[in-house]
């Protein structure tokens, strides 16, 4: 039983969990050379609805909502990239950039297509003016590549190589 769900936990949940602590790493340095540090986190709580203090500044309510939000929806995105690596059987460095491509097409959908549609303006303005565009880019970015790169080595994926066509087994052998 404990092996079973380390192994659930390795393969569907710690990808995008790790992933997500080094993108909010990359945030929270971009926050602190521009805006706060704690910029992010204030912005995703704005997003969801908590009032935060002016100019980014640091209440430790909305700070940790952010936070939590940020890595709920991280390993999110991990599982349903983890899901969908399965199912087209990807494995080894097509798998880490395939995982550059996932969020390559999730950013621009998740910002403009959900975020910008369902926010008021000045809320979708905060949450864009919290980092700057660099900082938003290789915090994406560097998420990727860690998940892509988890899942690449992780020993559950290597069910799922393909395998040689000489190498196959039938029923009778």
């Amino acid at each position: 039983m404990k092996k079973a769900f380390f192994s659930f936990l390795s393969l569907w949940i710690l990808p995008g969990l790790t992933a997500g602590l080094v993108f909010l790493a990359i945030v929270l340095l971009a926050g602190a050379l521009s805006t706060n540090m704690w910029a992010m986190p204030d912005g995703i709580a704005r997003t969801v609805g908590m009032a935060t203090p002016a100019n980014y500044g640091f209440a430790p309510i909305p700070v940790l909502i952010g936070v939590v939000v940020h890595l709920a929806l991280s390993v999110v995105l991990g599982v349903i990239f983890t899901a969908l690596v399965r199912w087209l059987r990807l494995h080894g460095w097509v798998l880490v950039a395939a995982a550059g491509v996932f969020i390559t097409i999730e950013t621009p959908i998740a910002l403009w297509g959900v975020m910008h549609t369902l926010l008021p303006a000045t809320t979708f303005s905060y949450f864009l003016a919290a980092i700057p565009l660099w900082g938003s880019v290789a915090g994406h970015y560097m998420y990727a590549l860690v998940l892509g790169m988890l899942l690449m080595l992780n020993p559950s994926m290597a069910v799922w190589k393909p395998q040689r066509a000489g190498m196959r087994l039938t029923a009778g052998e």
